[in-house]
């Protein structure tokens, strides 16, 4: 028997029915949903997170045929989803009417000269706060309205374009910050929103926004002071790294490619030509970083500030922009020597399709049949054999770069899942969950409760009421002398993978098997792929879009609920 329904509870009931002289009854024992504890819900937590694949759900796809409309013309179950609706709905409204009239039952009284002074001093304190939060608001407005005004709208597109990152995750955390107000907001169940589910998943997005918030100003504080303390060791460390990259890997790898690498005889003026090149970028490359060598200091000072100022996202974007940055020349020789190794493989297969007397048809994507004569076939032998013949060479010189670039790019990714994992990780659910796992319900269960017995079958006779008993052995469990059915209703709790799905299905972003295939096959084929990945980052809020007055309100109003 389940604990929180004990034998006497269900006595009571039993008494109770018996007093309404009932012949026959269905009894179901449910613990009331209460804000803050459970509520029911028919689906499972993984189905209703998603909230794009509820509404694809519940979208018709076909139109029905007139036989399932005639089938459904007739007498149907009752709808288990308005029940749990209903009792949803039910405790919330009967609270709500509850304080409605024990307000009304309360005596006037007057307000004490104390009590006055208190609340005039809350409502300045509120005001005087939200001027400011107002102010904060109004600058990040008009800066944005200034970087699209004409003369810095070419300075917006360069930063979203090269600092792509940064640029993104700054927007995001200015306008987090300044959705404070919503987060203090009360968000309880009333006579506007009495379901006590929805109210749950309300709470549970605005605990997820703040702890996010909590979360990344937290880790970036502590980063930003490590990073301070040890400013002068990690700035060294990163020259020497940087050094070690242009002299040791670079440069020595580029006049390594110009020999004999690995013993593979290469055309001596091909890569000659390429290995000059090469090198000539990579110096004034060099050039051009040793110039802003007085400016690492004060960078790093900036970045510190940032991470303890607007959490830990901010300067790991920025050390991925700026990654980008200082390697620009890398990823410039990658996609020259990747042009160079994809017009080649390009060119090949179209001799060799003409030597086989076919040809790619551009407008219908196919391969048609043609018929070429004896001066196609000795120029494309002409061109075909010294294309061949150059291919090493700079096949590896396209490795070389490739590689160079591959293992700069992973380097950013792993930096952008960290930024990602940071957003959308479900800090406040987790730690729900593992206090209360009934807020997070997954399908309902009955059980019945078959050691239920009548109490007027104690005043029968034992033989007497072992006779009834085989007479009625056939029928329902606890069917025992008025066919009477008890049973107990509960929830499933989600575990802790229903919990976390959703949020590694938004970290994923529009990352998928087959993008990685297409990218594994660009890779190969010396075509352009994309140096970063675009994953999962939280969307804007709804309050940036107010205005001042309205923001002023927001704020004031969030103060005096607070307090």
């Amino acid at each position: 028997m389940d604990p929180r329904f004990p034998r006497s509870s269900i006595k009571s009931c039993f008494d109770w029915t018996l007093g309404c002289r009932f012949r026959s009854y269905n009894l179901i024992l449910y613990d009331q949903p209460k804000l803050g504890s459970h509520h029911f819900s028919m689906q499972p937590w993984s189905f209703l997170s998603n909230a794009n694949e509820v509404r694809e759900h519940q979208l018709p796809v076909h139109p029905k045929p007139d036989w399932i409309l005639e089938l459904q013309k007739r007498e149907e179950a009752p709808d288990i989803d308005s029940v749990i609706l209903q009792l949803n709905c039910a405790v919330a409204a009967e609270h709500y009417i509850k304080s409605l009239v024990t307000s009304c039952d309360r005596p006037f009284k007057r307000p004490s000269l104390n009590t006055i002074l208190t609340r005039v001093f809350t409502h300045i304190v509120a005001a005087t706060i939200a001027l400011f939060a107002t102010t904060y608001f109004t600058i990040i407005q008009a800066g944005c309205c200034i970087l699209r005004v004409w003369p810095f709208m070419h300075l917006n597109l360069l930063l979203a374009k090269f600092m792509k990152h940064s640029h993104q995750n700054i927007r995001i955390r200015c306008h987090e910050l300044i959705g404070w107000p919503d987060i203090l907001l009360p968000r309880g169940c009333g006579r506007d929103q009495p379901n006590i589910a929805v109210a749950h998943r309300t709470a549970l997005i605005r605990h997820s926004t703040w702890s996010a918030i909590i979360f990344d100003l937290v880790f970036g504080l502590v980063w930003g002071a490590i990073f301070l303390s040890y400013r002068s060791a990690i700035g060294f460390q990163i020259r020497v790294m940087f050094q070690s990259l242009t002299d040791d890997l670079l440069r020595t790898g580029c006049i390594w490619l110009m020999g004999v690498p690995a013993g593979f005889k290469l055309n001596t003026e091909l890569a000659g030509m390429l290995g000059l090149f090469s090198l000539n970028v990579i110096q004034v490359w060099s050039t051009l970083v040793y110039l802003l060598k007085p400016l690492f200091g004060p960078f790093l000072y900036m970045l510190a500030l940032s991470g303890m100022i607007l959490g830990i996202t901010v300067p790991a974007a920025i050390i991925a922009d700026m990654l980008f940055l200082v390697t620009f020349h890398i990823s410039t020789l990658h996609q020259l020597v990747a042009f160079i190794y994809s017009n080649q493989l390009q060119a090949l297969a179209a001799l060799w399709r003409l030597f086989r007397g076919r040809k790619r048809n551009a407008l219908r994507g196919r391969i048609d049949t043609y018929d070429c004569n004896v001066e196609q076939h000795v120029v494309g032998s002409l061109m075909f054999t010294p294309l061949l013949l150059l291919l090493p060479t700079t096949s590896v010189f396209y490795i070389f770069f490739t590689m160079l670039f591959s293992s700069l790019s992973i380097l950013r990714l792993l930096l952008q899942i960290f930024i990602a994992i940071v957003h959308c990780f479900p800090y406040a659910q987790v730690a729900i969950w593992l206090v209360q796992p009934r807020r997070f319900p997954s399908g309902i269960w009955f059980e019945t409760l078959p050691e239920v017995v009548d109490p007027q079958q104690d005043a029968i006779h034992p033989s007497k009421r072992r006779n009834k008993q085989r007479g009625k052995k056939k029928g329902s469990v606890l069917q025992v002398v008025t066919g009477n059915l008890v049973t107990v209703l509960g929830i499933n709790t989600a575990s802790i993978g229903e919990i976390l799905i959703p949020s590694l299905r938004q970290l994923g972003g529009g990352v998928t098997w087959s993008s990685c295939a297409f990218c594994i096959y660009k890779i190969f084929s010396g075509e352009r792929w994309p140096a970063s990945v675009e994953l999962g980052m939280p969307v804007l809020p709804p309050w940036t879009t107010c205005n001042i007055r309205g923001f002023w309100r927001l704020c004031y109003d969030a103060i005096i609920a607070s307090i």
